[in-house]
């Protein structure tokens, strides 16, 4: 069992450093957007546009897909072995052509109707609709692109390679930056330079996926049966997945377009929140789940259901261990961080203001969100999609209910505050449906991990009475809350906070032998 445990810690370690850096990049993308937009009209059409290809690519490429792919393709890696795979992944990657290239085209010559039927609060301003159908008609083919990068992701997960895929994001940021700095710089249109830049990134993001698959064999000519067994299980899950995988970000797309009705700066305040959220729960949610899908699917299909439930209550301890430090850090130091990161440029005071209060709320809904992803790649692992679509489907539900009766008391903040009511339905849901239960020793171990979260929020708590005004300074003391967690953590024996410290210990031992040798 410790085998196993730092077996998918030093896994889910190699993907969140990746993650890391892919998050790192996001910023300094988001950075350079808010300096050239704002959080005015413009920006709000933008990521009106933005939203859908956005929502789809995380849908596809950072996980939603896998859970429905995924357990299929390492069925046949599993009967078959690789070969066997290849051919499912071809067989994918045509039938993924043929269904979403007629859809995007369609899109494409309908898209001011759409932008009217996502956003209808952008409809009393002409030149805001145009300008947004405009946007999202140049990042619609980006939504065939992500699916096949989805598939080529998918394929290597099960192969036990994540590295390649975890860096995929990364290559999106950096071209994404340097389509925004080349507008800015030659006086274009820094919208539509970014629109522009999503389909090159896309292309990048596929070929970043293709050395690896060549070594392990695959190659793009070769049988694609277009009727299997495996085929029709994909297709009978990929809906149940996206619906159950990626129900927040429907919430989040439907707070969106609501959004746009409800102030100016709504919607860009959402995806500014949304991008600081996504840092944490990239870590926490993203990685621990990309890495435990393939190891339950494969427990499930052996039959080892005590390695099975092992296996899940090691993902969700991660996951929380991640996603309670940093809830509580991004609430109490939401508004530095918003004003350090955005806080220039275009983006005012209000803008700041706004964003930081929606990001307080999203810090609420971290650990249901950052539990959710565990749970969901045991539901799909156990093929009990129903379970994953009733979830996602109570998650929306709550969302649209507390969104209904929140807004006449809380206006421009709704969107933020329904959000945690979804996240925390889908998750509580899930855990009951996958009769998971709390033991003393579960217990104990939230005790000390919430111990050891309460003194850093202390020191946060502590510091603001003595740090000097600038909001860097606070900013610049992250690592040092980051450490003082771990620290406590360790003293207080929670396991994973020990394999973390022993392992950063070896790191640290073979490093002082290979410079004495």
């Amino acid at each position: 069992m410790a085998d196993a445990a730092g077996t998918r810690l030093r896994r889910a370690g190699v993907v969140a450093g990746a993650t890391l850096a892919s998050r790192i990049l996001g910023f300094i993308r988001d950075m350079v957007v808010a300096m050239a937009l704002g959080a005015g009209p413009a920006a709000d059409a933008f990521f009106v546009a933005f939203r859908v290809p956005e929502a789809t690519r995380r849908m596809l490429a950072e996980g939603a897909f896998s859970m429905a792919a995924g357990p299929a393709l390492a069925q046949a890696h599993g009967s078959g072995g690789p070969d066997a795979m290849f051919r499912l992944g071809r067989s994918l990657l045509c039938w993924a052509c043929l269904v979403l290239a007629p859809l995007t085209l369609l899109g494409m010559a309908h898209a001011g109707g759409l932008v009217r039927l996502l956003a209808p609060g952008l409809g009393n301003d002409g030149a805001q609709v145009d300008g947004a159908a405009q946007l999202l008609a140049i990042c619609l083919p980006y939504l065939p692109i992500t699916v096949v990068a989805g598939i080529c992701i998918s394929m290597l997960h099960v192969l036990g390679r994540f590295l390649t895929p975890a860096l995929s994001p990364c290559m999106l940021n950096v071209t994404l930056i340097l389509a925004a700095g080349v507008g800015a710089a030659l006086g274009l249109d820094v919208a539509v330079c970014l629109a522009g830049g999503l389909l090159v990134a896309g292309g990048a993001q596929v070929w970043m996926q293709l050395p690896s698959l060549r070594a392990a064999g695959f190659t793009w000519r070769g049988p694609a049966p277009m009727r299997s067994p495996a085929l029709a299980r994909v297709g009978r899950e990929v809906a149940p997945a996206m619906l159950g995988a990626s129900a927040f970000q429907i919430m989040l797309m439907l707070a969106s377009f609501r959004g746009a009705s409800l102030g100016v700066g709504t919607v860009s305040a959402l995806y500014y929140a949304d991008r600081l959220l996504q840092f944490p729960l990239g870590l926490a949610g993203v990685a621990i789940s990309t890495v435990a899908l393939p190891e339950l699917a494969a427990l499930h299909a052996r039959g080892e259901h005590a390695g099975f439930e092992g296996a899940l209550r090691g993902a969700m301890r991660l996951s929380l261990l991640m996603a309670l430090p940093a809830a509580a850090g991004l609430w109490l130091l939401a508004q530095p961080v918003v004003a350090v990161l955005f806080g220039r440029g275009e983006f005012g005071e209000a803008g700041v203001l706004l964003t930081t209060t929606m990001l307080r709320w999203f810090a609420l809904a971290l650990p249901a969100l950052a539990l959710a992803r565990p749970l969901l790649a045991a539901t799909y692992a156990r093929g009990r999609h129903r379970l994953a679509v009733y979830a996602g489907g109570l998650g929306v539900a709550a969302f649209l209910a507390a969104e209904g009766s929140l807004e006449w008391v809380a206006g421009q903040h709704t969107p933020a505050m329904a959000l945690v009511c979804g996240a925390w339905a889908q998750a509580l849901l899930l855990a009951w449906g996958n009769t998971w239960r709390a033991t003393r020793e579960d217990i104990l171990w939230l005790i000390r991990v919430a111990a050891a979260g309460l003194v850093m929020a202390g020191g946060i708590a502590w510091a603001e009475t003595i740090l000097p005004p600038p909001s860097w300074v606070r900013v610049a003391c992250i690592p040092v809350w980051a450490t003082i967690f771990c620290l406590g953590a360790t003293a207080l024996r929670v396991p994973e906070a020990l394999l973390l410290t022993r392992a950063l210990a070896r790191r640290l031992r073979r490093a002082r032998e290979a410079q004495r040798l």
